[in-house]
C-alpha cells in the first residue's frame, strides 16, 4: 500500500491540488482499489474525466490493480457541519 501511496502523491494528487482537490486511498484488497476523491474533486461536473485519469495512470503503474472503486459517500464529518449550518439558520429566523 505504500507504494499505492507513494504513486498518488507523486503522480495524481499535485493535479488534483491544482485544482483544489484531493484523493484518499481506502483499501486495496484482492485487486481491487477503493478510492475516495475530496475537496473541490468531490462531486466536480468533471470529475468523469478525473477518475478516467486516475484509472488510467494507476493501472499503467501497478499492474495488479484489477478494478478501482470510487467512494461517493459523504463524511459523517460534513453531514455534521452542514445540520450545524442549517440550526443556525434556523435560530436566526
Amino acid at each position: 500500500m505504500d507504494s499505492l501511496q507513494k504513486i498518488l502523491d507523486e503522480y495524481i494528487r499535485p493535479i488534483l491540488n491544482d485544482h483544489g482537490g484531493d484523493i484518499k486511498l481506502l483499501s486495496f484488497e484482492n485487486g481491487v482499489l477503493t478510492l475516495k476523491l475530496q475537496g473541490q474533486c468531490l462531486g466536480c461536473a468533471s470529475s468523469d474525466f478525473t477518475t478516467e485519469f486516475i484509472e488510467r495512470e494507476l493501472k499503467e503503474r501497478v499492474p495488479e490493480i484489477k478494478e478501482i472503486l470510487f467512494d461517493e459517500s459523504v463524511s459523517e464529518e460534513l453531514l455534521a457541519m452542514a445540520r450545524e449550518i442549517l440550526r443556525k439558520k434556523e435560530n436566526h429566523s
